[in-house]
């Protein structure tokens, strides 16, 4: 009876509990080259998405995490355990397998970064709608609205969705075909998830959209490098803090060195208007539809892994706190910029803006002491 009653609560906290060691990882199939090799174990850098998704870490390669296996219709969502800090610096480096043949694989996946409120059970629509947009998919006669709320995502995508008139099918009706038929070589894009007044995923447009072309096309049966770097600028418009950057990206090299595609930059000029928040979590998400399509992520470098500092607020020569303190992440061997992080109050009186009484009167008593 001891053992039965071991058993019935060793059942119980697993299924209460799930541990990521202890879920099935998925193993790539024989004919998928091997991950470049990588130093990493990024079991504990991400999570799978415990609401949606068939995503998990790959068997053998503790660097490498699978978005979507080979199988149809499958849908794809992982995130990081932690937030990046879009007030500093940020590069990121890792290998992209997107499948096999291009114009027999889809739908694609999405490096994404978010502030959704549900965190890491965030996720979009299937097919078209690559795990993050909304519109890919009609069902019981309503289309589809969830999606990745204060998101960004550079999509890879393998699969032409343009069928005009078809509402969950238009996304890529802004994707050139009149020079190469993208399912040949797919292509690269900047988009923002959100709903639109239409409720039509045609108007869902894409910036800076790259083709692929015939000799490096997305899917190709290689590991494809995919590079993204941030760099934050803070600028002050009467006296209020704003933070934006530049948001680069290059995708294309494959492992022999060959194939690169031009390098692309993103400008955010303030990113609460994209994210409603200077941290967001980075992650994937992807689906596949009518083509089976193994696409996976292999990681050389992670974001922001020096290790954080804190910014305090306080009289020079006194332990009087003037402003909570502020928890700063960043890159190893770059440095932290403490003056662009100053509380919005401290700028204002510089600039010479009128404040309340107790705050002009702490000012001016202790202007040359503050730091």
């Amino acid at each position: 009876m001891r053992r039965i009653y071991q058993a019935v609560i060793a059942v119980i906290l697993l299924t209460l509990f799930p541990s990521q060691s202890t879920l099935a990882a998925i193993a790539k199939p024989g004919s998928v080259p091997a991950p470049p090799a990588s130093t990493l174990n990024i079991a504990n850098q991400f999570v799978r998405n415990p609401s949606f998704g068939n995503s998990d870490f790959m068997t053998g390669y503790p660097q490498a995490v699978v978005v979507t296996p080979s199988k149809l219709t499958q849908t794809g969502s992982i995130w990081s355990k932690n937030k990046i800090d879009l007030n500093q610096s940020f590069t990121y480096n890792t290998w992209h397998y997107l499948g096999d043949k291009q114009g027999s694989v889809a739908d694609g996946m999405a490096f994404v970064l978010q502030n959704d409120s549900r965190g890491q059970s965030a996720y979009g629509s299937v097919g078209g709608g690559l795990g993050v947009y909304p519109y890919g998919w009609i069902y019981n006669n309503g289309i589809v609205k969830n999606y990745v709320h204060n998101a960004l995502a550079i999509e890879m995508d393998d699969w032409w969705n343009n069928i005009n008139g078809k509402a969950d099918d238009g996304f890529d009706l802004d994707i050139p075909g009149n020079v190469v038929n993208p399912n040949l070589v797919g292509h690269i894009a900047v988009v923002q998830p959100r709903l639109v007044p239409s409720n039509d995923s045609k108007d869902l447009h894409h910036f800076q959209y790259q083709l692929g072309n015939t000799a490096y096309r997305l899917a190709n049966n290689k590991w494809r490098k995919f590079m993204v770097s941030w760099v934050p600028t803070v600028t002050y418009v009467n006296g209020i803090r704003i933070l934006g950057g530049d948001l680069s990206y290059t995708f294309g090299e494959q492992v022999d060195g060959n194939g690169a595609y031009p390098t692309q930059t993103f400008h955010i000029p303030n990113v609460l208007t994209y994210f409603n928040s200077d941290h967001v979590y980075f992650g994937y998400t992807g689906a596949t539809g009518a083509y089976p399509t193994f696409q996976a992520v292999s990681v050389d470098k992670l974001p922001q892994t020096a290790a954080p500092i804190t910014l305090n607020f306080v009289e020079k020569g006194t332990n009087t706190v003037l402003a909570d303190p502020i928890t700063m992440n960043g890159e190893p061997g770059t440095s932290w910029n403490g003056a662009s992080r100053r509380q919005d109050w401290i700028q204002k009186m510089a600039s010479g803006i009128t404040m309340s009484a107790n705050i002009i009167r702490r000012q001016r008593v202790n202007s040359r002491r503050l730091y």
